[in-house]
């Protein structure tokens, strides 16, 4: 009776199979949605499913430039494609943002409605335009 029902069932779930599979990406993407930043960047360490939906989900997101990132911005918005805000902070003691990453910015946030700049002194009136 009672020692059965605290008995934990190690065939419920056969090993290696992810319960989560189960869940459509949209509803995946959902619930990461509710999270806070720090949670969401947990959750994407998951596995590479989480990963790729937790970046396609992500519609803000703030770049701390402490150096130059041009080679990693193709990579980084590949993965974070849905951007419609981006918030980007530059170091001003390094060159971290000039023209050149402002327009692969353009070209890979398609979605990008808001873009804040700050301290990015490499940027240039050509550049904006």
């Amino acid at each position: 009776g009672r020692e059965n029902r605290n008995r934990l069932d190690v065939n419920a779930n056969p090993k290696g199979r992810d319960n989560t599979s189960e869940i459509p990406d949209e509803c995946l993407a959902l619930i990461f949605q509710s999270l806070v930043a720090a949670d969401r960047k947990r959750c994407s360490l998951v596995c590479k499913r989480w990963l790729r939906v937790e970046g396609q989900s992500r519609h803000r997101l703030s770049l701390n430039a402490q150096s130059e990132i041009l080679s990693l911005l193709p990579t980084l918005f590949s993965r974070f494609d849905s951007v419609t805000k981006l918030a980007l902070r530059c170091d001003r003691r390094s060159i971290s943002i000039g023209d050149d990453a402002l327009l692969i910015i353009s070209l890979r946030c398609r979605n990008l409605t808001r873009l804040k700049l700050r301290g990015c002194r490499e940027l240039t009136d050509l550049g904006i335009a």
